[in-house]
């Protein structure tokens, strides 16, 4: 197996400084040179994120394009979908990759429609799509309030940690990682980012523990909730209904 390109966990603070960089306006990584002297390709991540082009996650995490970078899977609702496997297992053994990030956005029209289905049961030729997803909308249609942005929000979120679960539970992919708490652990991490506040939230209790910090470090005021559905790991089942 390839040598670790970076720890999981430190590779999520890199992640997390750079949303910090790019929310202040200090992105470090967005010069057109780097485009044109950038060959390698070695990822310290891999973003399964939606293929909506309002959503550029590479912009939003300032990294670079290619050294240090990310490698995004991109689809409707940033789904993880079975087809996936084979390319993550790839990257992990080839490139030592031992993140992977689930990323949904705000305002996705592939969450919008689903939630349609559900909030209004509206058929929709769409559902298809997204049909991987239902369990985490499930849930949130039954709690009423339904189609308001609060609303949706939580199915947003939601989303993210209920594909970042399919993604924990693929044997091809966990099976191959190191033990806990060891660099060649492979850690599955869910977010939302937040297209008009340029915040990236991160769910699960050691994200966030590690998201708070570094915003103290660089003064950056905390914009999320206190509460989150995704602030400690053992709620991403339940957040999905199951």
């Amino acid at each position: 197996m390839q040598d670790i390109a970076m720890p999981a966990w430190d590779a999520l603070e890199v992640l997390i400084r750079g949303n910090c960089r790019f929310q202040v306006g200090r992105p470090e990584h967005t010069r057109k040179s780097e485009y044109e002297k950038q060959t390698a390709r070695n990822p310290i991540a891999i973003v399964v994120g939606c293929g909506d082009p309002g959503a550029d996650n590479r912009r939003a995490l300032d990294v670079p394009v290619g050294n240090g970078g990310i490698f995004q899977l991109k689809n409707a609702g940033a789904r993880y979908i079975s087809d996936y496997a084979d390319d993550i297992v790839l990257l992990i053994q080839k490139k030592g990759v031992r993140l992977v990030l689930v990323l949904t956005h705000t305002d996705c029209a592939a969450i919008g429609i689903t939630c349609q289905h559900f909030y209004h049961r509206e058929p929709t030729r769409a559902l298809g799509v997204v049909r991987d997803v239902i369990p985490a909308f499930e849930k949130t249609a039954r709690e009423g309030d339904t189609g308001t942005p609060a609303h949706v929000q939580r199915a947003t979120r939601r989303s993210a940690m209920w594909n970042a679960k399919l993604i924990r539970d693929d044997a091809r992919i966990m099976g191959i990682s190191g033990p806990r708490g060891s660099a060649e652990e492979i850690v599955v991490v869910a977010g939302t980012y937040n297209l008009l506040g340029k915040t990236i939230e991160f769910f699960g209790e050691e994200a966030r523990n590690r998201q708070q910090r570094i915003y103290a470090e660089m003064n950056i005021p905390w914009p999320f909730a206190k509460e989150s559905p995704g602030a400690a790991a053992p709620t991403l089942a339940s957040a999905a209904g199951k």
